[in-house]
């Protein structure tokens, strides 16, 4: 019994340090630099019922995903208004997760299929 609290004490402890390495999660919006949320999945038919997304945090570029910084499991609480009167989204972080490849590899398939168009849409109209 002594072993299962010590487990459960390790995992409480290993959660708040989770927490405390967090950090922000939005991203500047005017430039789109910063961190932020891409992708969604569901780990398991559980967690879609209670509305836990397997989410992959990046390191964003013009808003263009480039580094995955890890996965993890979220449930999204309602937004709010912060002090400044902007909407805010909140989180709940349930755990991390191991990458999410499918969700990296569909990021970055985006991009660069973004990245092509735009470069054949400068082509077409001479703007390169």
């Amino acid at each position: 019994m002594a072993q299962g609290a010590e487990q459960s004490k390790e995992e409480v402890e290993k959660l708040q340090r989770l927490h405390e390495n967090f950090g922000m999660n939005s991203i500047t919006r005017p430039y789109g630099i910063g961190v932020g949320f891409r992708g969604r999945s569901f780990a398991s038919e559980a967690d879609r019922e209670a509305k836990i997304e397997l989410r992959t945090r990046w390191i964003v570029f013009l808003w263009v995903p480039l580094i995955p910084l890890g996965s993890y499991r979220i449930r999204r609480l309602k937004p709010v208004i912060s002090a400044r009167g902007k909407l805010a989204r909140k989180f709940e972080l349930i755990s991390q997760e191991r990458l999410c490849w499918r969700q990296v590899l569909r990021m970055w398939a985006i991009a660069a299929a973004a990245v092509v168009a735009l470069v054949a849409l400068m082509k077409v109209f001479d703007l390169w």
